[in-house]
């Protein structure tokens, strides 16, 4: 009982921690599981592990909870690909993903094989293991370096695309050399290859098929779809796995992928309540998985492992990047994202199903002693990946000049009549902007004006993922309701930094004198939500005029008989502040917005 609870309260704690120190879940939640594990009892007088997931979980049953695990983690990753994406992607990222996968699948084995003893077979798998990045452990690096618009789009989408990518190339990979190993002939071989990847993807396809005709013929009420979708995901993966073994995770990398390249409704949620249940499930599986390793795993690997991570870090992924990126991207961008290569979840979740099943299997191809070694050997290259690079990107972007040291362009969080009006002028003065919103006919009505819209909702775990930190540097938070403006403003100023969020003013303070009012407040806190909307319904154009001294402008928001509501200032460096209390620069030559009362 006590292991049960403990390892739902670390996993938690360990969620809780890599947020407030802006760095990926899987390092705490790794570290916290080696440290309750093979160090517990290396330390502990009785050499028993604090946490042990054999202990736990008795014969097969630890192998089916991490492979369904893993295959709802999967299937997660599925649903982030859809084709129409792929198909407008730069050559870079393209040749990222398939000529510097396959370089790091045969670097990965080649480093394998020579330092650290692995047959070529194992190798390969190996190599495949560690291709994946994946967004989990490359968004935290980007929000804190905010880099050029080049190299986040290249590694943001590197990371999305290689996780269902990858986890399929390692799938078939595995499944290859399995089958290579439990029959005589090359024909039998490749029949049973054949057969386990035809089960995966028959299943795979037809259960999208039924879960987006469910949705479609609303057979499933709201309040039940998501855990429908979750029931029909499992037994997607046990009926696959039935059939041939080892073809679940192949069955629900697939479903996830044709079902976010299906026009289904509510999409967004069912990716929502998957990232919760996926959120549990690696807290959970990661303590179970790094406490199973033992001490004597871990000096089994020796030094020589060492160079194994030298060999990715320095060699593989450099040599991937220069040969994918061409002439597209300069010197320095191309040492940056050389650099920047951590790996991840889906890498150790694929490890551990593919280690213990090999275990399981008890297969006499393979070296018993060599084995033990491919888990531990993956999370060292995780962990060495992810605090080497992670630490050490921002210094390096500011040396190699890859970043952006200041940010200007606008996040609206709303993408009302209000907000679209704004942005559309702030558009037309050469200034970034975004819009954001839960309601999908505001955002249709924004990308009609021709204004980019951000669909993810930011204020998710993983909601700010995909925004570009490089050219967006501040929140506008203009929604109807003060609390989601409030939780906005607050929570994301971590992100975008102090003095760089803020809302619009609520009804309650109304009543409160200038004085009392938060600097934060939008338009110099003289309009709520409602009055802004009515005052943009008003006026046909947002008006503008130039500021002679800060006196001028002072007078220009006393001036009561024009009764001006101040919006924001242009400058001539043509940045947008928006008029607040926190407004302390005004100078000759700045261009004021207004609406007239």
């Amino acid at each position: 009982m006590i292991e049960l609870a403990a390892i739902l309260v670390l996993g938690i704690f360990s969620q809780w921690f890599a947020w407030r120190a802006k760095i990926p879940s899987i390092v705490p939640l790794i570290l916290t599981g080696l440290v309750a594990g093979p160090i517990w009892e290396f330390l502990s007088p009785t050499h028993e592990k604090f946490i042990d997931g054999d202990a736990l979980f008795q014969g097969d049953y630890i192998f089916d909870f991490i492979s369904l695990s893993v295959g709802l983690i999967l299937f997660e990753g599925g649903l982030t690909l859809k084709f129409t994406e792929v198909k407008n992607l730069t050559r870079v990222i393209r040749n990222l993903i398939v000529i510097g996968g396959l370089i790091t699948i045969l670097g990965g084995a080649c480093a394998a094989v020579f330092f650290s003893g692995f047959s070529w077979k194992l190798g390969i798998l190996f190599g495949s293991i560690i291709m994946v990045t994946g967004p989990t452990v490359i968004g935290p690096i980007l929000r804190n370096v905010r880099a050029n618009s080049n190299v986040a789009t290249i590694l943001k989408w590197e990371g999305i695309l290689i996780d269902p990518i990858g986890a399929i190339t390692a799938i078939l990979v595995f499944e290859y050399i399995v089958a290579l190993a439990g029959q005589e002939t090359y024909l039998m071989i490749f029949g049973d290859f054949g057969l386990k990847i035809l089960s995966g993807l028959l299943v795979g396809y037809s259960f999208a098929e039924l879960v987006t005709a469910l949705i479609k013929k609303n057979y499933i009420p709201n309040y039940l779809k998501n855990v429908v979708i979750l029931s029909i995901v499992i037994l997607g993966f046990t009926l696959a796995d039935q059939m041939q073994s080892e073809s679940g995770l192949l069955a629900v990398t697939v479903m996830g992928i044709v079902m976010a390249n299906k026009k289904i409704r509510d999409l967004e949620d069912i990716l929502s309540f998957k990232a919760d249940i996926v959120t549990i499930l690696i807290s959970i599986l990661f303590i179970i998985l790094s406490s199973r390793i033992d001490a004597s795993d871990i000096e089994a690997l020796g030094w020589e492992s060492l160079l194994v991570l030298a060999a990715v870090i320095f060699v593989i992924r450099p040599l991937g990047v220069f040969l994918s990126a061409g002439k597209q991207l300069s010197t320095n961008e191309k040492i940056f994202i050389s650099w920047i290569g951590p790996r991840g979840i889906i890498s150790a979740g694929v490890a551990s199903v593919f280690a213990l099943r090999l275990e399981t299997l008890g297969l006499s191809y393979f070296d018993p002693e060599i084995i033990p070694k491919i888990l531990p050997l993956t999370f060292l290259i995780i962990l060495g990946t992810v605090i080497l690079q992670g630490f050490s990107a921002r210094s390096l972007a500011m040396k190699l000049g890859v970043h952006h040291p200041k940010a200007y362009g606008i996040l609206f969080l709303g993408a009302n009549e209000a907000t679209r009006m704004m942005a559309k002028l702030i558009q037309s003065l050469g200034v970034s902007v975004i819009l954001s919103d839960i309601n999908k006919k505001s955002l249709e009505e924004a990308t009609k004006m021709g204004l980019p819209v951000y669909y993810p909702n930011i204020l998710s775990e993983f909601g700010l993922d995909e925004l570009d930190f490089g050219k967006f540097g501040q929140l506008w938070a203009i929604t109807p309701n003060t609390e989601v403006n409030l939780h906005a403003s607050n929570t994301l100023e971590e992100e975008f930094g102090e003095n760089k969020t803020f809302r619009v003013r609520s009804r309650l303070e109304s009543s409160l004198a200038e004085e009392e009012l938060p600097e934060n407040l939008l338009f110099n806190g003289v309009v709520d939500f409602y009055s802004l909307v009515d005052l943009c319904r008003k006026n046909e154009e947002i008006r503008e005029i130039k500021i002679d001294s800060k006196d001028h402008f002072k007078m220009l928001l006393e001036d009561k008989e024009y009764s001006r509501v101040p919006l924001f200032l242009l400058n001539e460096e043509k940045k947008v502040w928006p008029v607040t209390g926190a407004l302390k620069k005004v100078e000759k030559g700045d261009r004021l917005f207004y609406l007239v009362r």
